[in-house]
Order: structure tokens, then C-alpha cells, then sequence
């Protein structure tokens, strides 16, 4: 339990200084967090450690207000798994995530315990699930919204998943590629990336829509086992602003530009 403990906070000194620098707060941008750290829950034939950290921004902007309303949906739901009841999603924005947390741990996180049934043999099994966001402000234009989740669940080994969301700060709309480049374009940053990731020694498959927008660049995310092995982790492809200016829309450059 003790390696646990200190792994997870290994993992959050990470997020804060280290690999994950992207994800530091914005001075621009006023944000409220909330922390929530459990140890030690115990139950039939497991033991269920859980950390998370849910990072949103303020403001009565409508598209602050937009941007918001999305992340707490981003945050807690998941596409695959398990999605907000409906039920929920009533009353301002505090009273929903209140319950919506309450959920979120009684439903989603406690039932993480159970999710593999017990083996013969195996005695109390040790699982946990640590889940972070932050923020990134970008020239007052892109809000960058990260969601970085490891959680393993007492087989083989655990698991790392970061999302990377981008959104206009004057409409709240994400920002996708389609944004950013027209269709001919696409296949050229698609062999710009390839480049980068062939090498640093990755698989060479393209752009994907998991992309955190820097000031003078583009980093595409990628999982584990996307465009490298398991051992690799998660692969960062980072593409300079020089190498693809000339291929954005013109309604998109100033997302680049002060």
C-alpha cells in the first residue's frame, strides 16, 4: 500500500513539474479544483485506491460558461463505459457536479472493484484509479483542457490514457483538425507527423484528434499502444509552427499568433 501511496504522488509531482508541464494553469484564467483522495477501500476480495483531481475554468462568459458544461461531461463520463444519468444534469453548474460527483464515485469508481471478478488463489487484490485535468491558456484565444487517467485493475499491469481537448475561447467550440487545415492539407501534416514519429523510433500512422495546441506548434497525443508498445508509454509527436503555417486556414492562424 505504502509504494502505492507513493507512486500516485510521484505520478501527480509529474503532471505538476515534470512530463506534463503542459498542463500547468493559466495566470489568464481562473480556475477551482477539486480534489478527492480515497485509501484503502475495502471490498469483497479487493482493496480500491483512488485519487482525482477535476480542474475547471471560471467566468460568466458564454463561452466559459459553454466550455464548462463540457468538461464536466468529458471529465465524468466515459464514451465506452458509463455516461451521466440524465437525472443529473439538472440545477446550476455547482449542484450538478455535486451530484454528479457522488455518482461518479459511488457508481463509477466502487463499481471499478468489482469490475474483474475475483481469481482462485489470488487472495485481496489491489487496484486503483488516478484521474487529473488541468488547464492551459493560449494567448487568451485557446483553452487547452487535459485529462490524464492510470488506473489498473489487479491484472497484468495497469493502464495510462491522456485526453487533450482544445476550445475557442470566443465561441467554446472544440477545435478539431478540420479546423485547423482543409482536406488535401490533412494528408500533408498526416507525413509531417510520420516524420517526427519515425524518428524518435515509433509507428508511423498520422495525425489524430488527441492534439494540444502550443503557442508556436501542434503535440499530438498518443496512448499506449497507438504508436508505440506498451514500454513506450505514452508517444508525444511535436510539430513546430514553421513546419505547417503555411498549410493552416487562414481563419485558424491566429489561433497562433498574439
Amino acid at each position: 500500500m505504502k509504494k502505492l501511496v507513493l507512486s500516485l504522488l510521484l505520478a501527480i509531482a509529474l503532471l505538476v513539474n515534470g512530463e506534463y508541464s503542459y498542463a500547468q494553469p493559466s495566470s489568464d484564467i481562473n480556475t477551482e479544483k477539486v480534489v478527492v483522495k480515497r485509501y484503502g477501500l475495502t471490498y469483497p476480495a479487493r482493496i480500491l485506491d483512488f485519487v482525482y483531481e477535476f480542474v475547471y475554468p471560471l467566468g460568466d462568459s458564454p463561452a466559459i460558461t459553454k466550455i464548462r458544461e463540457q468538461i464536466l461531461v468529458e471529465y465524468f463520463e466515459n464514451d465506452n463505459s458509463y455516461f451521466i444519468p440524465q437525472e443529473l444534469m439538472s440545477g446550476d453548474f455547482n449542484e450538478r457536479l455535486s451530484k454528479i460527483q457522488e455518482w461518479f464515485e459511488d457508481k463509477v469508481i466502487k463499481n471499478m472493484a468489482d469490475e474483474i471478478p475475483p481469481m482462485e488463489g489470488w487472495g485481496i487484490v489491489e487496484s486503483y484509479d488516478f484521474k487529473t485535468s488541468a488547464i492551459r491558456n493560449n494567448y487568451n484565444k485557446v483553452l487547452i483542457y487535459c485529462i490524464d487517467s492510470r488506473y489498473y485493475n489487479g491484472i497484468a499491469h495497469g493502464r495510462h490514457y491522456c485526453t487533450c481537448i482544445n476550445y475557442d475561447l470566443y465561441t467554446g467550440d472544440k477545435i478539431s483538425l478540420q479546423n485547423l487545415f482543409d482536406e488535401a492539407n490533412l494528408k500533408k501534416i498526416d507525413m509531417i507527423v510520420n516524420e517526427v514519429l519515425k524518428s524518435q523510433g515509433n509507428y508511423t500512422i498520422g495525425s489524430i484528434e488527441n492534439f494540444i495546441m502550443l503557442p508556436k506548434g501542434i503535440q499530438f497525443v498518443y496512448d499506449e499502444y497507438i504508436a508505440g508498445c506498451y514500454a513506450d508509454g505514452t508517444v508525444r509527436a511535436t510539430i513546430p509552427l514553421s513546419k505547417f503555417r503555411h498549410l493552416l486556414k487562414d481563419s485558424a492562424l491566429t489561433y497562433f499568433e498574439r
